[in-house]
């Protein structure tokens, strides 16, 4: 079930940025490669045995700390699902609520911040809000290995649009929103555009 936060961040695209975004089951239908919804590893190409040590090295992490027995797939379903795609700006916008925020995936934010793929996040998202969740990161316990399950899912929203040619995935998270509503989001994907070509984006500054 679709996020309030996303409802919102979906609504705002359509009214302001690209009339023809649209938003979960209905992203299947605008004619991106289809493999976009695949979270197997296996099935793209050049790119699967490094997808694959993403996923082996977050099942071990969930192994090690007892969340995961062994020989349990940590993803048993490889669907993928996004928030909101927008055509006009060949570019997924994902909304992150506190969940995902979980020491797994802020983990491999971190390392993968400078990659080429990383997602564009606000400025005010990595200055003031991501050491407050590497203090306290999110925890879900059900089931045990939701936290790496949900790190890898992710990154594969992160990895594979650079795959299939289109642009960083933007990530919206509740903290900026709360903190400067939903006319952040321009702002953000003004200064991913005007990035696109040197490089990955670390953020803006706050309008305020």
């Amino acid at each position: 079930m679709a996020s309030r936060w996303e409802h919102a961040t979906l609504a705002y695209v359509v009214q302001h940025i690209d009339p023809a975004a649209v938003g979960g089951k209905a992203i299947r239908s605008v004619g991106l490669d289809p493999r976009l919804f695949d979270g197997k590893p296996e099935s793209h190409g050049a790119a699967a045995h490094e997808l694959r040590g993403v996923y082996e090295l977050l099942a071990k992490s969930a192994r090690d700390a007892g969340r995961l027995a062994e020989g349990e797939p940590l993803v048993r379903q490889w669907a993928l699902a996004w928030d909101v795609y927008s055509p006009k700006l060949k570019r997924f916008i994902e909304v992150d609520e506190h969940q995902h925020f979980s020491r797994p995936r802020l983990g491999r934010l971190e390392a993968n911040r400078t990659a080429p793929w990383a997602p564009v996040y606000s400025a005010y998202f990595w200055e003031e809000t991501f050491p407050r969740l590497v203090d306290k990161p999110k925890h879900d316990q059900d089931p045990p290995h939701r936290d790496e399950q949900r790190a890898y899912r992710d990154e594969l929203r992160d990895r594979l649009p650079a795959l299939y040619g289109l642009g960083q995935t933007i990530r919206i998270d509740e903290f900026t929103l709360k903190a400067d509503g939903q006319e952040s989001l321009s702002q953000l994907i003004a200064q991913a555009d005007n990035h696109t070509e040197s490089g990955p984006v670390s953020g803006w500054g706050r309008s305020r």
